[in-house]
């Protein structure tokens, strides 16, 4: 009986290996179209860059049409499309070892959502870096949903202020406004 489990154990062992790379693969491909979907977000700011004079309305327009574009050929909604190509660039330029380690199948998509979300608040460059660094070693280590938890209380280590002094002025500064625009119209902001 001995035996029969150690064969398992082999036949186990041998599977694991193998959704490890496939997992490897499918990572480095998302990472693959993420760069796409990047490097579209800078040609569609750069076609802005471009325009004359646009007004808010015709400053849209060049990054509409190219996620149109995108949507046909991915088969996905144009507003995805805008949200994918917002949230690549976000990752090239504020979490480049991020996406080195997703490129190279270290991380997985979740791990990748994961981190962005804990890092982006930390608005200091170096903090953020340090932030990075420590959770890609996390990541390597456990699953996105595990990971979410250990993030949210490095983040807060590495905020300047912390989270009490932080709500103290939120609260401080909400409010709501009505402003009167004509017409029988009003505008509401907060």
């Amino acid at each position: 009986m001995h035996s029969i489990v150690r064969g398992f154990d082999t036949e186990f062992r041998e599977l694991a290996l193998d959704i490890d790379e496939a997992r490897e693969v499918v990572a480095r491909a998302q990472a693959a179209e993420a760069r796409v979907f990047a490097r579209a977000a800078a040609v569609g700011m750069r076609r802005v860059a471009e325009l004359d004079s646009p007004s808010s309305r015709e400053a849209e327009l060049p990054m509409r049409a190219l996620a149109a574009e995108l949507g046909a050929a991915a088969r996905m909604s144009d507003r995805t499309v805008q949200r994918r190509m917002s949230d690549a660039a976000t990752l090239t330029e504020k979490f480049p070892a991020t996406f080195r380690a997703w490129d190279e199948g270290r991380v997985s998509t979740g791990h990748v959502a994961v981190i962005m979300e804990h890092g982006l608040p930390i608005t200091d460059p170096d903090a953020r870096a340090l932030f990075e660094t420590e959770a890609l070693m996390r990541a390597e280590e456990t699953t996105p949903g595990r990971l979410g938890s250990s993030l949210a209380r490095l983040a807060e280590s590495l905020q300047p202020r912390p989270l009490a002094e932080r709500h103290q002025e939120a609260r401080a500064s909400r409010g709501a406004c009505v402003r009167d625009i004509g017409d029988g119209m009003a505008e509401f902001s907060t």
